[in-house]
């Protein structure tokens, strides 16, 4: 048995569209970032296709809370899950920046992590989030974790980071962007800045050991109906672990 995940940052629900209705096509999982929905908006995640459903959570809420609605909105993740996949499917955890849902035995957690300033705020953000996200797994009680998404940092060049974020997980993750099928010589991106047309690899996927082996490929799609700048990144993973969600039946969803 095989799931087929991608993971997209949409730039804007509008922006990404395109591609998003494009991949519900290929994949069985769609792990999205930056959707800029407002929470009386979210439901046009499941209106991209009828065969998917969809979870989702809006950083907007403390802005319609605060003020009329004015400016460009920000933020937002959601995941969009094939519905052959819903006997197997159950949402665990709801955050701003993170979303954890079980598919069989497996936890899939989409993140999008903070912007990387570089500041002591930025850092504590990121032990907050990162805490928080390992808080759910331990409550879960899972073994075989998935965690994918827009990091917003480099593991291979920003050092100071990929450290901390193996100090909060408990070094319990291997990232898998050794298995990346590219060109010789390429160097992956999946962020392009629009200024200097310069290039980052900052979407990833990361996996519990005993996961590892059943990742078997990775790769970025570059696509002209891609309107963001973000590309998206996928991973296929076969497992036994999908074939069951008995075990977790009892989880609790937690807000």
């Amino acid at each position: 048995m095989a799931l087929n995940i991608v993971s997209y940052n949409l730039h804007g629900f509008n922006q990404g569209y395109p591609l998003l209705s494009c991949l519900c096509e290929s994949f069985d999982i769609i792990l999205l970032q930056e959707h800029w929905l407002y929470p009386d908006e979210l439901s046009r995640l499941d209106s991209v296709n009828s065969d998917f459903l969809s979870v989702s959570v809006s950083s907007m809420g403390k802005v319609l809370g605060s003020r009329v609605r004015h400016g460009r909105p920000f933020g937002g993740a959601g995941i969009l899950a094939h519905k052959k996949w819903l006997s197997k499917f159950k949402c665990v955890a709801k955050r701003e920046r993170f979303i954890a849902v079980f598919i069989g035995n497996v936890l899939l957690v989409n993140v999008y992590l903070p912007v990387h300033t570089g500041t002591v705020e930025y850092v504590e953000e990121m032990r907050c989030v990162l805490a928080d996200m390992m808080d759910v797994i331990d409550d879960c009680q899972a073994t075989n974790v998935t965690v994918g998404g827009d990091f917003n940092f480099n593991f291979e060049r920003d050092v100071r980071m990929c450290e901390l974020y193996n100090v909060v997980t408990d070094n319990r993750f291997i990232n898998c962007d050794d298995l990346l099928a590219l060109d010789d010589g390429m160097h992956p991106v999946t962020f392009r800045r629009n200024v200097d047309h310069s290039g980052t690899f900052i979407d990833h996927y990361c996996v519990t050991r005993n996961l590892r082996q059943s990742v078997v490929k990775s790769h970025i799609i570059d696509s002209g109906a891609n309107l963001s700048d973000h590309l998206p990144i996928c991973i296929e993973i076969k497992c036994e672990a999908l074939s069951s969600l008995d075990a977790r039946r009892d989880v609790e969803f937690r807000r």
